[in-house]
């Protein structure tokens, strides 16, 4: 039971119900099933689940596993997008910046006031 992870496929909802199945199995506390869940789930996501503070598996789920549900650990491509969509912003934020570094400031405090 302790080895059982999130995995990257499954969503939310399968993972916590096959947790939960093996919880009350071993017939564990309401604290220890909150505690196993939150270990299984990715790494990224323990923390917040921490921050809920549960005292139930079911708190755990409506408060945070549930919003969760289509929750995936991102794929090599998907890193490699958010990469790319990074990159492109930055690219962006510095052609405004040098835009705006053109601008007189008497024109910039003008078109501030109206």
């Amino acid at each position: 039971m302790m080895n059982r992870k999130k995995l990257p496929n499954e969503t939310m909802t399968k993972y916590y119900q096959d947790k939960i199945s093996m919880c009350f199995r071993c017939d564990l506390s309401d604290a220890a099933s909150v505690s196993c869940i939150i270990r299984g789930l990715p790494i990224s996501s323990q923390s917040n689940a921490r921050a809920f503070q549960c005292q139930r598996p079911d708190e755990l789920y409506e408060a945070f596993l549930c919003a969760l549900d289509d929750y995936r650990l991102p794929t090599f491509e998907t890193r490699e997008k958010l990469n790319k969509d990074a990159k492109q912003s930055s690219s962006l934020e510095k052609k405004v910046t040098k835009t705006l570094k053109l601008i007189p400031a008497s024109v910039a405090r003008k078109s501030a006031i109206f």
